[in-house]
């Protein structure tokens, strides 16, 4: 059985967790509300994820770096995220 649904809503994290990009099943993960800069390009590693809220990381500056990256998503949160508007 492979987790498909990961929520990390409010943890507090300031890097997503290494392991989540091992997490090959995921289709479903929620970052919101923490203290996130950035999203590492290991999540690229996720094919399979169609969902993603990063919502409500203020200090959000970049989604992912610049690089070959496919993602599956089909739904993408960052309501919140402050300083990824444009000023």
């Amino acid at each position: 059985m492979q987790l498909r649904h990961l929520e990390l809503t409010g943890c507090r994290l300031t890097q997503v967790p290494a392991g989540v990009a091992r997490l090959a099943g995921l289709t479903h993960l929620s970052l919101a509300d923490n203290f996130l800069e950035a999203l590492p390009p290991s999540l690229a590693q996720l094919q399979q994820l169609a969902f993603l809220s990063a919502s409500q990381n203020r200090e959000m500056t970049e989604l992912l770096p610049a690089g070959p990256f496919q993602l599956s998503l089909t739904s993408l949160q960052l309501n919140g995220c402050a300083a990824l508007e444009p000023r």
